[in-house]
């Protein structure tokens, strides 16, 4: 083997460097690693028959079933080593249950004063899901979880991703690599006292996954440590199809190095905050304690007493204050607003009385030796990462979390790490159909392949006979009746159904012991003969997986408890998150938003701050199983024409592809009616004045002609009577001129 080191930074091979062999001498350990070799090297040894059991359970679902020892009896006997694998279909119907949709998170606040920011949470854990491809990384560990009886997820943070901001992720480990403190007594090996990681790995893998430096890996001793062999366990099945399973060995260009990932719980000594002033409380470490007790603070002093000012935000306005105004000012009332504005200097004539305020400025220190904020040392459990690889100390570190960053799965939990998988129990069901099978396939064989006793000294030769007698159709035989006996042909008894039957039974048990309903696997013969029996044998069965979920929920809430505080120790700048939901709608949500003053730029603090306070996430129970879509559909139907929920409502629970389309044509279409209803409206009551109008412009109208004709009266009417008094004029003179004339005459 080349001893050749890949080196990833300059993209070229440095054969001139090489690992070191393996040498018989025991090198000087650092402490550390002896620590963590000698742990290895006692969990290997408790977890031996354990991890063979394992390796044997994913052998045999992988289709290798018969040992090499059966296999060759079998051939020897010429009987083929059939295989009828029941138990990988039933397994992954129950993976596929198990994981049919993503966890849902719900957070929780534990204080009231961060109920607001508990959103932030669950939006955080839905982001890193989808960022890990969380749902291709719990089937991983679920199927480990059929397999060997343990899954495993972990938490871990890249502090270099996301162009330096930090992420986390969540991944799967292969359950063989990792070995628990073998006297747990918690379901969720919350009690372990250490859990180390081990298996090979290459140059290149510690360099591009565990950024350790090449110089440290030419130091590195190839293949195994002192103590422990991070190899995968040896397999004693036959692998009649060629499968590769586990690791791969060593190629001639590719050096490989054990291992050794320990995760350890300590004490850490923290002081506890409480400040009296602001309503939260802070643990710090001895470095965030100094530089907390250094920053600044301020008195103000005022005719009402003094007001202590130690939030950093409001801290920054003050000190703004401060220095515009020498640390004096009082109020005065602005002339033209009538607002009270202030000014620097000490209260004069003139101003608001009892207005001036004096700030003085102080450390927190001063503070806390004048009892205003008080501190207590605490001891907080911590975890301690140690990493080696071929016995060289790559690096060690304390992580900000209090729990173990690992969610673990145990399939029938007895009060340690080494639990017997679903797999393991069906593994003689499956042996025994495949059995059954071989014995049917001979028994077919020897029906077709007929046995045949022949007496000694009959007339036909053996090679006549096995010619004619393999050959299809009628056949002739010639033989010498007074010189021996005719041939004997042995018939096979057919086989009874009770074979078969026992063959169904086994099928049946195994899909019991992994939880499915043979319903739920595509079975027609076993679902009701009514629609809705269908519906409810499909819900009802799933209670048989109930329990697994269980396993697998509360796992995923053990692992949940460190990514709250992961995210809270290392999404410390400004991040943006957009989720996106199965309707194609986007959610965008933006952590430890910054604030800057609009005019000096200056920095005042965050919105969404989320270092700060204590949440929990927790899984939304049955939120990965299955749901049937016909059922749901029918229900919200029926709430529906309840009137319990809107069109939205229905639409966005229900299977309908292009949701938002249908809802924004929907709106549209909504909206039109409501402007068409509107314009409608607006039509009838023009009508209703046209009408209006017609009416009055008819009456002044016909009031016109009345006028005219009232017109024409009243002129009738003046000429009468102009006539009627010029008649009465000439009548008067016509009298006046007869007396007249009267007169006349008398003289």
């Amino acid at each position: 083997m080349s001893n050749a080191l890949f080196d990833m930074v300059s993209g070229y091979l440095d054969s001139n460097k090489t690992g070191k062999a393996t040498s018989t001498a025991k090198p000087k350990l650092h402490k550390e690693v002896k620590l963590s070799n000698d742990l290895l090297e006692e969990y290997q040894s408790k977890a031996f028959n354990w991890r063979k059991q394992g390796r044997k359970c994913i052998d045999f679902v992988n289709n290798a079933q018969w040992s090499e020892d059966d296999e060759k009896v079998l051939r020897d006997s010429n009987r083929a080593p059939v295989v009828d694998n029941q138990i990988k279909p039933a397994r992954e119907q129950g993976i596929s249950m198990l994981t049919a949709n993503d966890p849902q998170a719900q957070a929780t606040a534990k204080e009231n004063s961060d109920v607001d920011s508990a959103q932030l949470f669950s939006d955080a854990f839905t982001h890193i899901w989808g960022n890990s491809n969380g749902k291709s990384e719990l089937k991983s560990a679920i199927c480990d979880y059929y397999d060997t009886g343990v899954g495993v997820m972990m938490a871990w943070a890249d502090p270099s991703a996301d162009w330096g901001k930090g992420e986390i992720f969540v991944k799967s480990i292969h359950s063989l690599h990792v070995y628990i403190s073998p006297w747990i007594q918690s379901r969720l090996a919350a009690d372990a006292g250490h859990v180390i990681i081990s298996h090979n790995v290459t140059g290149e893998q510690l360099q591009s996954q565990y950024n350790v430096a090449i110089e440290k890996i030419r130091e590195m001793a190839i293949g195994h440590s002192s103590k422990g062999d991070g190899s995968y366990p040896e397999s004693d099945r036959f692998m009649g199809e060629d499968q590769d399973i586990g690791d791969i060995d060593d190629g001639l260009m590719t050096n490989k190095y054990v291992m050794v990932d320990r995760y350890s719980p300590i004490k850490v000594k923290f002081y506890h905050i409480n400040n009296v002033h602001t309503p939260e409380e802070r643990l710090f470490n001895e470095d965030q304690y100094n530089d907390y007790l250094a920053e600044k603070a301020f008195i103000l002093h005022t005719s009402q007493g003094q007001e202590i000012i130690t939030n950093n935000v409001h801290v920054l306005e003050v000190e703004k204050m401060y220095r515009e105004t020498g640390g004096v000012f009082h109020m005065m009332q602005d002339q033209q607003t009538g607002q009270a504005v202030p000014m620097p200097g000490e209260e004069h004539e003139g101003a608001i009385p009892g207005s001036q305020v004096v700030m003085q400025e102080i450390t927190k220190m001063d503070l806390f030796a004048a009892g205003e904020i008080k501190v207590r040392i605490v001891e907080e459990t911590r975890i301690k990462r140690i990493f080696s690889a071929g016995d060289v100390l790559c690096w060690e570190q304390v992580l900000n979390i209090s729990t173990l960053p690992f969610a673990f799965f145990f399939n029938g939990f007895n009060r340690n790490p080494y639990c017997m998988s679903d797999v393991k129990m069906a593994m003689s069901l499956n042996e025994f159909i495949n059995k059954q099978l071989s014995q049917i396939v001979a028994h077919t064989a020897n029906s077709t392949n007929q046995k045949v006793f022949v007496p000694k000294g009959v007339g036909i030769s053996d090679k006549e006979l096995e010619e004619k007698w393999g050959k299809a159709g009628a056949q002739f035989f010639r033989y010498d009746a007074e010189t021996g006996a005719l041939p004997v042909v042995v018939q096979v008894p057919p086989l009874q159904n009770a074979v078969f039957e026992t063959i169904n039974n086994a099928k049946t048990s195994i899909y019991h012991l992994f939880g499915i309903h043979p319903l739920q696997s595509g079975d027609p013969t076993s679902a009701p003969s009514t629609y809705k029996g269908t519906l409810a044998i499909d819900q009802y069965a799933q209670r048989r997986i109930g329990s697994k979920l269980d396993d697998i929920e509360a796992g995923l809430n053990q692992m949940n408890k460190a990514i709250v505080e992961m995210i809270q120790d290392t999404y410390t700048e400004e991040k943006i998150i957009r989720l996106f939901d199965p309707n194609e709608t986007t959610k965008t949500t933006v952590l430890n938003e910054p604030v800057y003053d609009e005019i000096t730029g200056e920095f005042l603090g965050r919105i969404n701050d989320v270092s700060i306070g204590k949440y929990d996430i927790v899984v939304v129970a049955g939120s990965t199983l299955p749901s049937n879509r016909w059922a749901r559909t029918e229900m919200l139907e029926g709430y529906a024409d309840k009137g319990w929920i809107d069109q939205e409502a229905l639409l966005v629970n229900s299977d309908i592809p292009d949701i938002q389309g249908i809802l924004s044509r929907s709106s549209q279409r909504a909206q039109m009616a409501q402007q068409i209803q509107g314009l409608e409206e607006e039509v009838k009551n023009l009508k209703g004045d046209l009408q209006t109008a017609t009416r009055e412009s008819l009456h002044d109208k016909k009031r016109l002609e009345v006028e005219k004709f009232s017109t024409k009266l009243d002129q009738a009417a003046n000429k009468i009577d102009s006539a009627s008094q010029l008649f009465e004029k000439s009548l008067q003179l016509e009298k006046q001129s007869q007396k007249v004339n009267q007169g006349n005459k008398n003289e």
